[in-house]
């Protein structure tokens, strides 16, 4: 099965023609980065990963930490080659590891697609160590969010999207998940909906 999107597996604002898309998408990552602490010892899982992007960036920033990904669609990373990092196809919410064994986990863009989110969210919390880093990123859904979408796409609402970004962090709560920082962009006041 080939990828009908691009190269970035279903998210085109990578590889945008228009420099404030493309910052944006790439601002994601970076901060996603950041946020994750990534050290030499760090075992790190990109659910959703996709073609790898997030992947090749870190792996690029940092060569010794053990990288995985993971994605439903397999054939998306098919012809993917990432330096010592294992990609799997696997769904969220029966992931193939062992209880505590990451570090750090990656779900950009991800969750807001899952029905079952109570079971991902419990196999995010199995394969996480105790004091291990849940990093989320997701579409906030403001005006300028729907407004761009509709520049861009020619539509004010996402198909595909179950849950926002706010409903994802309220269940992560739920299930003992703290947030420690949390970071908007583009970083403007925008109200959400």
């Amino acid at each position: 099965m080939k990828n009908k999107s691009n190269d970035y597996g279903g998210m085109p604002g990578y590889q945008s023609k228009t420099p404030f898309v493309k910052n944006i998408f790439h601002s994601r990552l970076e901060t996603a980065m950041k946020f994750g602490s990534i050290t030499n010892d760090s075992r790190i899982l990109d659910i959703g990963c996709r073609t790898g992007v997030l992947l090749k960036m870190i792996r690029n920033h940092n060569k010794l930490c053990e990288c995985y990904g993971i994605d439903k669609e397999g054939w998306s990373f098919a012809n993917t080659s990432i330096e010592n990092c294992i990609l799997k196809g696997a769904d969220v919410i029966d992931m193939p590891f062992t209880d505590g064994f990451f570090d750090t986990l990656f779900s950009l863009d991800t969750l807001e697609h899952v029905e079952d989110l109570d079971q991902a969210i419990a196999e995010i919390k199995r394969i996480l160590k105790p004091n291990g880093f849940f990093i989320l990123s997701g579409p906030t859904e403001t005006w300028f969010y729907k407004f761009c979408r509709f520049l861009w796409l020619g539509r004010f609402h996402e198909s595909g999207h179950i849950y926002s970004v706010k409903d994802i962090e309220k269940k992560f709560e739920k299930n003992n998940f703290k947030l420690i920082e949390l970071k908007r962009l583009p970083s403007l006041p925008i109200l959400e909906l």
